[in-house]
């Protein structure tokens, strides 16, 4: 089993219900927000991706539109930017496509639209990376998207990331 890709810094309250988080003082489980998620360069270019995408999902937007927000920040968060550059550029001209392909693989009766954004973001991601990089072994496109699953995701949607990244794989590189 592989490690967490994340470790929450645990926070904790005191018995007064009126504690106020120091949220900029360290009380956040997470980064500040221009600092590195993960210490792999590749992973935070993932990462990043998935997080322009779903932006992009959530105002209903095209890739290209947020693009500019995250290349601000490329150089403090350690982003791989030929990777970065690589994906972005592929889903600027093929979110549509790869909309389609990941939204084959849903229930008809489930609503794409009612699906978590970061679920259709991190799949939509890794059909990007499974097509924009054919001789990077499967196993590794796998294995990246389903540690970020676990990283934002909930239990039941980290199984649904991998049932589908399995019918992704055998739609993408049969």
């Amino acid at each position: 089993m592989t490690p967490p890709l994340f470790t929450a810094k645990a926070v904790t309250m005191s018995d007064n219900p009126t504690h106020a988080f120091d949220w900029d003082g360290g009380d956040d489980a997470f980064p500040a927000h221009d600092a590195p998620l993960v210490a792999d360069r590749r992973t935070e270019s993932r990462i990043a991706v998935v997080q322009l995408l779903a932006m992009a999902l959530l105002m209903s937007q095209n890739v290209a539109e947020g693009r500019a927000v995250l290349e601000a920040k490329k150089n403090k968060r350690n982003f791989d930017k030929k990777l970065f550059a690589l994906l972005a550029d592929d889903l600027t001209t093929g979110q549509d496509r790869y909309t389609e392909m990941v939204q084959s693989h849903f229930h008809t009766n489930w609503p794409w639209a009612r699906t978590n954004v970061v679920l259709r973001a991190v799949l939509m991601v890794a059909a990007t990376e499974l097509t924009a990089q054919p001789t990077l072994p499967t196993g590794v496109v796998v294995e990246e998207y389903m540690n970020i699953s676990k990283g934002f995701l909930p239990e039941e949607e980290v199984a649904f990331v991998r049932v589908t990244l399995e019918k992704l794989v055998a739609q993408i590189r049969p």
